[in-house]
């Protein structure tokens, strides 16, 4: 994967110093006097370069839009022949005989205030927050945590929140770093009987943008009414 330093000054320029002599020598070949022929390719290849590296920057936003960290790849000598470039699957081997030592641990918790109101708390840690090749992509601190009123008639709601730690991606197409993740969800609702209820539920109640990985769409909140009908 590539980097190009002050990509659109080099776009615009670069076309500029292509095209502008051939548009030079084709209105001379025209008929153009040299220095008509001149000032005229000058004019057009400005246009050109301003143009290119208008186009530049804006392939440049949406590179950074989208998450991506790198702005082309250059195919290895392994790489199998054809005209276009090709990002390779897979990962560097460094060692085939390497264990991966990573580890961690999870402890979960609920509590029961009543048969209808119940509360939990979970935490996860991960030894290691940037792996390396080969290893897991994984944050090194997760927290759940929530508060759930559930009884079978009339009023029932929950409150969840859960934050990721950032870190850094090293899967072989969503490489990069991924932003923490701090979400609200919530649902409200009433059940009128147990043949008929209504829920809204929110997911990311405060609209946090995030993704699962870089270069994946951005995620923000998602609102959705249920009514539920029983039959029987």
């Amino acid at each position: 994967m590539v980097n190009v330093q002050d990509l659109p000054n080099q776009l615009g320029s670069g076309v500029q110093s292509t095209f502008q002599p051939q548009i030079e020598q084709a209105l001379i070949n025209l008929g153009q006097p040299a220095a008509a022929a001149a000032a005229i390719a000058a004019q057009i290849g400005g246009t050109l370069n301003g143009a290119y590296n208008a186009a530049g920057q804006i392939f440049l936003d949406q590179l950074s839009d989208a998450g991506l960290p790198f702005h082309g790849v250059i195919p290895t000598q392994e790489a199998p022949d054809g005209n276009l470039p090709k990002l390779i699957y897979g990962y560097i081997t460094r060692d085939p005989d390497k264990t991966s030592t990573n580890w961690g641990f999870e402890t979960h918790s609920k509590y029961y205030f009543s048969d209808e109101l119940t509360s939990y708390f979970n935490y996860t840690w991960f030894s290691r927050s940037s792996g390396e090749p080969g290893d897991l992509n994984f944050p090194q601190n997760k927290i759940r945590c929530g508060i759930s009123l559930q009884p079978e008639l009339g009023f029932v709601s929950s409150v969840s929140y859960q934050w990721n730690q950032a870190y850094k991606s090293n899967q072989s197409t969503f490489p990069g770093r991924i932003d923490a993740k701090s979400l609200f969800d919530v649902i409200i609702g009433y059940n009128f009987d147990e043949h008929f209820k209504f829920h809204l539920s929110a997911v990311n109640l405060f609209d946090n943008k995030f993704r699962a990985l870089p270069g994946m769409p951005q995620l923000g909140r998602t609102v959705t009414a249920r009514m539920i009908f029983n039959f029987k």
